[in-house]
């Protein structure tokens, strides 16, 4: 029961949050400015993503929600198995990666960025990084190489 509570727990969170990205392409949104945008979430306030990549991530992180759904076996697996397990893994690892390392990227970055970085981003990846390793299928490298090789 769980890991339907966590696939479907971390699923929603990363594709609300792939959708907010998406969002982002078209208005700042919940913020007041680009520049407002740009103080939060890039740490400086004239910072501009150019134009696909805001929604090129959000849709990333949306497809990126399916993921925890099928570890927790409330969707099927899409393609070969492998390759489900490495996109998991490798998901969980840049969640992770992100979480952590996030307050590396603090210098030079405004304060409200750091504040936010701090208490809501980094935090929220470690979370979400760790929710889809308790889901997650059982990486086995003799397993990969016999799946890859069929």
């Amino acid at each position: 029961m769980w890991r339907k509570v966590v696939g479907v727990s971390v699923g929603a969170v990363l594709a609300a949050i792939g959708v907010q990205h998406m969002v982002w392409e078209f208005t700042p949104w919940p913020f007041s400015s680009e520049d407002e945008w740009a103080s939060h979430l890039l740490g400086s306030e004239s910072a501009r993503v150019p134009a696909p990549l805001s929604f090129l991530v959000g849709s990333g992180l949306v497809v990126s929600g399916y993921l925890p759904l099928a570890s927790a076996r409330l969707a099927p697996e899409i393609g070969p198995p492998w390759v489900y397990r490495l996109g998991t893994w490798g998901l969980a690892a840049t969640l992770l990666l992100r979480g952590l390392g996030g307050p590396l990227l603090n210098s030079g970055t405004t304060e409200v960025h750091t504040h936010w970085n701090l208490w809501l981003y980094s935090p929220l990846c470690v979370a979400l990084g760790a929710g889809i390793v308790a889901v997650a299928p059982r990486l086995d490298l003799g397993t990969l190489r016999r799946d890859a090789s069929s």
